[in-house]
Formats: C-alpha cells, structure tokens, sequence
C-alpha cells in the first residue's frame, strides 16, 4: 500500500517505477490518499506507460476505516518519500501491524529507529533500491512478520499522549 496527499513529494514516480522492475512477480500497490482530480493524473498515465494498469489500484481519498482495513490487507506499506516532516502514514501503518519500507529522510529514520527494528530505510529516489527492498520484504516471512510485530509498540511511543507527558516533563526541568 502506498498512502499519501501529495504523490510527487511522497514518491510515488519512485514506487511505481520499482513496481514496474518486478514484473514476474506478484506484487500488487494500492495507492490511496488523493485522487487523480487532485492534480495526480499524470501518476495514473505513468502507472499506464509502465504497464502497471493490472498491478496498480487508484482508491483515491479513504475514510478511516477504509484505510484501516487497507492497512490490514496489506503486506506492507511503502513511502518513499523526497521529503517529510514525520511520516504519519508510517506510524498508522506500524500502529496497525503492518511492515514499513520508507525513505532515509525527514522524521521517518527516527520512527523507523534507522531502519533497524521497526522498518527498512531506503534512500529517496532510487527505484532499484526500493524494487530490492520490496524483494526482500516479500521473500522473508519472518522479517515481515517481525516488523508487523514491533510496530504498534513503537507507534505508541509517538502518541499524542506521550508528546504531552514529555512537555510536562520538559517544563518542571526548565520551572
């Protein structure tokens, strides 16, 4: 699955030309978050030139639950984003249980613990590089398994919850 606004900065170009180097293989995106109308047609065209129209769903713009049983169906989330302040896509997917692949930029290689316990980091704009990541998630049951499993735990650690305890906490230090 890939979720986002706006697909030019969160890399779309980049996933779907990945998508393309797997032909053979069973690799199926659902991309959700925007529509076409939003000024993404030229996504949906690129998707078409890549002979990815079999391979590739357009949801256009999901409610919650909607995304959340999007999430659950899926094996994986992947944003490879150019730029991004947090990647509140990455969390819902690892508060959901599912595996992250996502960019080395912004706030993603923090929530991702650098891509050591909770997701793979890819390097943004490199469609062989995330075609090999999206391989490796595929071919390896118990990574995939085990990033499931250690997400939520970490998504909670970025709870609106936790950020309030933590300026609490950093007000009494500077009282």
């Amino acid at each position: 699955a890939f979720v986002g606004t706006n697909w030019r900065i969160k890399g779309l170009d980049v996933l779907l030309r990945a998508v393309a180097r797997l032909a053979g293989r069973d690799v199926r995106l659902t991309v959700a978050g925007s529509s076409e109308l939003a000024g993404n047609r030229p996504f949906v065209r690129l998707a078409g030139r890549l002979g990815l129209a079999d391979r590739v769903t357009f949801a256009g713009r999901l409610d919650r639950p909607a995304l959340a049983d999007l999430l659950a169906r899926s094996d994986a989330l992947v944003l490879p984003s150019r730029q991004e302040a947090l990647g509140v896509s990455v969390l819902e997917a690892l508060a959901a249980g599912v595996a992250v692949i996502a960019s080395d930029v912004g706030g993603i290689p923090e929530i991702l613990n650098g891509g050591t316990a909770f997701g793979l980091l890819v390097p943004p704009n490199n469609p062989p590089v995330l075609a090999d990541a999206i391989v490796r998630l595929a071919d390896d049951a118990a990574l995939r398994r085990r990033l499931a499993t250690a997400g939520p735990s970490r998504a909670a650690e970025f709870s609106v919850e936790r950020m309030i305890d933590k300026y609490r906490g950093l007000y009494r230090e500077v009282q």
